[in-house]
């Protein structure tokens, strides 16, 4: 409690009287503030009545208080048992919750066991699952692996080897069929739909009949809104593909295909024999179609677009505004071309376009296509030259695109020239408004190279160029303007001196292919470009990267070349170096630490170990080589196993036994497993399939089991193993083995330098040309062509010595001496024993002797034979 404090009274206060004072009430007496006056004795009478009433109601407050207090006490004791009688239902109700508790507690007990049984049974059952899942996925991962091998084992690969011939391997890189340069040819397939894939386009050759052998795709690339497809095939396959393939529909695209019958020119072709192709269109008709939208036409023209319509293609296209003013123009109108004749009245054809506002063109005039036939055909016969043998119908204008094409050859290309005069852009009687004619060029090779290439090379070019006599080919070099290209061409007429020249050339646009050991991955970026110029700066030599063989060539003269391929040689020593980083999934890391490192350390040899870095620190695995090309190959291959062994926890599950490597008879080091299920430590298998180049070994057999396995190697896993160029290489030692071990069927072209190669067989066909140099080879006794005589006869020709028996024999029988200063039979019918040949020499009939005069061939006869006219 706070204390009490007395204010001072002010001297107002002291006038105001005191209430307090006058009730008889003021608690501060003489030291109160205020006032106090006397009271008179009334107000003491009233104050001792006052006095009473409240010593009466102080009693009756007492009074309350005691009976208040007693309700209180009272209050306090119902409380009391009240809460007495709580405490009591609260224990009885806490003791029931106690049990209730207990018992809940042992429910949850019992669910709980229940539950953690159920819960480990699950897991049990989840494992037992997984397990079960683990061993059908390690099943079928075991059977994945071997149907894979098995699809490996029978694997047939075809390759173009030397960029001549086609060549089919099976396992082992076992040949099993060859098709020569001299009889390949190659087949351009045009408006092949753009989503077109390669088995389709096979399908279309073996529908024809023609075996898979006989035939490979080179080449599928976009045209425009199509693609072309580039094939190479078996010649003597090419009758099926030209009788029935052209104007086939592809979906629904109209093939067209184009026959290059030498598939191994890079230019332009030499052609045989001389002739002339004519072509026209069938009766057709032009019809115009009015819509009544502009919206509409565009739609019509793209829907009805090289539609088919009773067999014909028709061609669908806006009517473009013409250059001078025509009355009936409508610009919302679209042309259709190559139509049947009267479609513009055919109220189907009205349907089938979207129009009965239909117009034909006047200019399209119906006539008898077999009367058109019969034109060209008597035209031909009345031309100089002309071999009406070889006419032949190469489109009949049966076919959807409505064309029609004939064919005849020539004597000479003089009198195909005068026949393109007389037929190109022609009308002849009633036919067609005009006949197109196309004679090819007789010698056409041109080639584009890259300016750099030809300066590189120029001084043999040069020496090309010069022309030694008036009908000697030569070579023809031109810039084509600001485009950095330079145009090759061959100028001559005669194949034979040509050909040779064209294969100088060719060999000298292909340059000189490096080696492996000079080359590296990063030639393939755009980076690589400043390092080649800077070589061609200071060599004069010109470098191309070849990404598809991983290879570079090069193109220089003399000692330029030798420092261009050391510069080279530097380079890619200086990136090698050069460290190259793979990051690594985390699942991955466990199989590199147990195998990768080791398996690519042991390929890329033991002095390598520290260039080698596996980083297994988070939050990144990485792994780090130094190398070239062949390290990142081999780096890959290890990834893609770590890959396969991550899907399943191995790829052939179960403990297996320390197997014996059939090279070293050592333990396996970095196993790789072949087909057969033997395996090999990866640097021995990758040195047993390389020096199979040098040995010559082939097909590449297992030689496990103590050499009694000999199941052959399949060709997808040689080419997963090994790099693309080496590789490369092991194909083409199986097919200069292959040659060689068939040396009497497959020859190679006589021509120096020419790696054409071709079948020697004695199927009465005689004469060959090369494809390359356009010689001429006899298949059966495989010398210079030799039309109109036999091969005896051409042996006998080219034996002088034999030639000479053979006379000498004849000349005796026949009674025949000959000349010896010309060399010309003589024979003495009578007179004496002089003869004078025809080349002047005066010769004694009995010995042969030639002597300067008469007189002196007559002293000689007397002197020595006894006499001029003794009998012999």
């Amino acid at each position: 409690m706070l204390p009490r404090i007395r204010i001072p009274a002010k001297p107002s206060d002291k006038e105001k009287p005191c209430h307090h004072w006058m009730n008889g009430d003021c608690r501060f007496g003489d030291g109160c503030r205020y006032r106090h006056e006397e009271r008179d004795k009334g107000r003491l009478k009233s104050r001792v009545a006052l006095d009473d009433a409240g010593e009466a109601a102080r009693r009756q407050r007492l009074a309350q208080a005691e009976e208040t207090k007693r309700d209180m006490v009272e209050a306090i004791a119902r409380q009391r048992a009240e809460r007495e009688a709580k405490e009591r239902e609260e224990s009885i109700r806490q003791e029931e919750n106690r049990r209730s508790e207990e018992a809940r507690v042992k429910a949850n007990e019992t669910k709980r066991k229940a539950a953690e049984e159920a819960r480990a049974a699950r897991i049990r059952e989840q494992a037992l699952k997984r397990e079960t899942e683990r061993e059908a996925a390690e099943r079928k991962r075991q059977l994945e692996i071997t149907a894979q091998r098995e699809k490996e084992a029978t694997a047939i690969e075809q390759y173009l080897v030397s960029k001549t011939c086609l060549v089919t391997y099976s396992a082992g890189l076992q040949i099993q069929h060859v098709v020569p340069g001299f009889d390949l040819s190659r087949i351009v397939i045009k408006n092949l739909p753009r989503d077109a894939k390669r088995e389709e386009i096979d399908d279309l050759f073996i529908q024809q009949g023609i075996q898979r052998s006989e035939f490979l795709i080179l080449s599928v690339k976009e045209d425009g809104k199509s693609q072309e497809a580039v094939v190479l095939i078996n010649a003597e396959s090419l009758q099926a593909i030209s009788s029935g393939s052209d104007g086939i529909k592809f979906r629904d695209e109209i093939l067209s295909f184009s026959v290059i019958e030498n598939a191994n020119s890079k230019g332009s072709a030499f052609q045989k024999t001389p002739f002339i192709t004519v072509s026209w269109r069938a009766p057709a008709q032009t019809v115009f179609a009015n819509y009544n939208s502009m919206e509409e036409a565009q739609s019509k023209s793209k829907e009805l677009d090289k539609k088919i319509w009773k067999g014909q293609q028709i061609r669908a296209q806006m009517n473009a505004i013409p250059k001078q003013t025509i009355k009936q123009f409508v610009r919302e109108s679209v042309k259709f071309s190559n139509c049947p004749f009267g479609s513009s009245e055919d109220e189907e054809f009205r349907q089938f376009v979207g129009s009965h506002s239909l117009r034909a063109m006047k200019s399209s005039v119906p006539f008898d296509l077999q009367e058109s036939f019969n034109l060209i055909r008597q035209c031909f016969a009345a031309l100089n030259g002309v071999r009406m043998d070889s006419y032949e119908v190469l489109k009949g204008g049966d076919q959807v695109d409505g064309e029609v094409k004939v064919k005849v050859e020539f004597d000479t290309w003089e009198n195909a020239q005068a026949a393109h005069a007389t037929i190109d852009k022609k009308q002849i009687g009633s036919g067609p408004h005009l006949y197109q004619c196309w004679v090819p060029k007789q010698l056409q090779y041109k080639i584009m190279i890259p300016l750099q290439q030809y300066e590189s090379q120029k001084g043999q070019w040069d020496a090309l160029g010069e022309r030694k006599g008036a009908d000697d080919p030569y070579v023809q070099a031109r810039t084509t303007g600001d485009h950095g290209r330079v145009f090759i061409e061959i100028v001559g007429k005669e194949k034979k001196t040509a050909g040779p020249l064209k294969v100088r050339v060719e060999n000298m646009i292909a340059g000189e292919k490096l080696d492996l050991e000079f080359w590296h991955p990063s030639f393939t970026s755009p980076e690589s470009k400043s390092f080649f110029d800077e070589i061609y700066a200071k060599k004069k030599v010109f470098v191309r990267s070849d990404f598809k063989t991983r290879s570079l060539k090069i193109y220089g003269e003399g000692n330029a070349s030798e420092e261009a391929r050391q510069m080279i040689k530097d380079k890619v020593e200086s990136l090698g170096l050069m460290e190259s980083t793979r990051s690594l999934r985390r699942e991955w890391v466990g199989y590199f630490i147990r195998e990768g490192v080791g398996k690519l350390t042991e390929l890329l040899g033991e002095d390598t170990e520290e260039n080698v870095r596996l980083d297994v620190q988070p939050p990144l695995c990485q792994i780090t080589i130094k190398g070239g090309e062949e390290a990142k190959h081999y780096l890959q291959k290890i990834i893609d196993q770590a890959r396969e062994a991550v899907t399943v926890d191995s790829v052939l599950p179960g403990a297996r036994e320390v197997e014996t490597c059939p090279v070293c008879s050592c333990d396996v080091s970095h196993p790789e497993q072949l087909g057969c299920g033997h395996s090999y430590c990866s640097r021995c298998l990758k040195h047993f399939l390389t020096s199979a180049v040098d040995s010559k070994t082939f097909p590449l057999v297992c030689f496990g089991n103590e050499a009694k396995c000999n199941v052959p190697i399949a060709i997808p896993f040689i080419r997963r193993f090994l790099p693309p160029l080496t590789f490369n290489h092991l194909v083409e030692a199986a097919f200069h083995r292959y040659l060689e071990q068939h040396q009497r069927e497959l020859k190679y072209c006589r021509t120096p330098d020419c790696k054409q190669i071709y079948h020697s067989r004695m199927d009465g066909i005689s004469a060959l040309q090369c494809p390359a140099c356009f010689s001429t080879v006899c298949s059966s006794c495989n010398e210079e062509g030799h039309p109109g005589i036999s091969c005896e006869e051409r042996r006998l020709y080219g034996n002088t010595a034999e030639l000479d028996r053979l006379n000498e024999e004849l000349a005796t029988a026949c009674g025949y001496k000959k000349c010896r200063t010309c060399g010309a039979m003589i024979e003495k019918t009578e007179g004496c024993n002089r003869i004078q040949c025809t080349c002047g020499a005066n010769i004694c009939w009995k010995c042969l002797d030639v002597f300067p005069s008469a007189q002196e061939t007559y002293a000689h006869l007397t002197e020595i034979h006894g006499g001029v006219f003794e009998e012999d």
